[in-house]
């Protein structure tokens, strides 16, 4: 185990060692509490209340494990209500988190505002792929402006390295959460999918390397402003990215299943708006059916699977085919199949076995104290 999960153990202990305060105690808090507010002018129902609510703001964090958040509510409460009840039951633990925060120890540094802890693997995961983005931003470079000068051509692919090397590590300086890497690598693919797309819709082929590297950033920064704004995890961003891909497809499969009887302008035009709704789509259905990464991974397969079984019974069954009709259609029809099936056989991967815990802190305020309890899934 950890040295911070062993922290928070302790803490926790604390919290509910609450309950072995005597009896003598809590009718002396009581009373103390009821000369303060009366002194006051502050009526006593509304005073206990307010010290409680406090409290439980204070153990809601430590559920998270955000100990900066439960600190300063029971800073806050000590130094609103010096004789409450709540304020007597948790100096040990306020005196414990401030110890910990005096030496740099605490435990909310190590997670994002998604609630997932950040990790070496991911912070590894982001700057490793933004060094190739740099690297393959140098290239891009080089074809837009044609090049021909093999030591214009390394130098560009250097200093693209070197910039996208130095910035992921800049930006991950406090660490990162898988949900933030997986973020942003995905706009930069995104990106360039849409800017590669968009070329070719316009018929501009020519300048197709500065678009896409045009697209790259501004993949980048859309991400960016996501992740001040939503703080999405990374199992939400795979379920996004998960939606793009099966949405692009199944445009292609239609497109297929028409003969392809529309201009490339408006094939390659219906896969684009498709994939990008998708990308909607699948952020939007995260919201209501939480999925992890391995999950959508899983599906993912399985739609995989099902566009491949779909493609072949057909081929099987019709192997001098000379239109892509019927291919087409056997193909949505083993993708919807094959997606359907996974989703239902990993109904049950995301129970409570993934290690999360979810927690529910109740206080009951009593003539002598209080009672606390704790109730959830773990």
């Amino acid at each position: 185990m950890s040295r911070f999960y062993k922290h928070n153990i302790c803490i926790f202990a604390c919290l509910i060692s609450f309950w072995s305060i005597d009896s003598a105690s809590a009718q002396q808090s009581t009373a103390e509490t009821t000369v303060a507010a009366t002194s006051a002018g502050e009526p006593d129902a509304q005073h206990a209340a307010q010290g409680w609510a406090l409290l439980e703001r204070a153990l809601n964090a430590l559920a998270t494990f955000n100990e900066d958040a439960a600190r300063n509510a029971l800073e806050e409460l000590a130094a609103a209500y010096p004789g409450h009840p709540a304020t007597v039951i948790s100096a040990e633990t306020l005196a414990t988190l401030q110890a910990r925060a005096r030496r740099g120890e605490t435990g909310s540094k190590n997670w994002g505002p998604n609630g997932e802890e950040k990790t070496g693997v991911a912070r590894a995961e982001l700057v490793a792929f933004q060094t190739a983005h740099g690297i393959t931003l140098g290239i891009e470079f080089c074809t837009a402006v044609e090049c021909d000068d093999s030591r214009l051509v390394v130098s560009m692919l250097a200093l693209g390295g070197g910039a996208g090397l130095g910035l992921s590590l800049l930006a991950s300086r406090d660490g990162v959460t898988p949900g933030f890497a997986t973020l942003i690598n995905s706009g930069t693919l995104w990106g360039a999918y849409n800017g590669a797309m968009i070329a070719v819709v316009n018929d501009t082929d020519s300048s197709i390397a500065g678009i896409m590297a045009g697209s790259q950033l501004a993949g980048i920064g859309v991400s960016a402003l996501i992740w001040n704004q939503l703080h999405p995890t990374v199992g939400e961003v795979s379920m996004a990215n998960s939606g793009g891909i099966w949405f692009g497809m199944l445009g292609l499969f239609g497109h297929m299943a028409s003969d392809f009887s529309a201009s490339d302008k408006v094939t390659y035009g219906t896969i684009l708006a498709l994939t990008d709704a998708g990308i909607i789509a699948g952020a939007l259905l995260s919201q209501y059916e939480p999925m992890s990464r391995g999950r959508t991974l899983v599906i993912d397969s399985g739609g995989a699977l099902g566009a491949l079984v779909g493609i072949g019974t057909y081929v099987l069954i019709n192997p001098e085919f000379e239109r892509p009709t019927g291919m087409g259609f056997s193909a949505i029809a083993g993708t919807l199949a094959g997606l359907g099936t996974a989703t239902f056989l990993t109904r049950n991967w995301d129970t409570p076995d993934d290690g999360n815990i979810t927690a529910r802190w109740g206080i009951a305020p009593m003539e002598e104290g209080a009672t606390l309890s704790l109730s959830g899934e773990f």
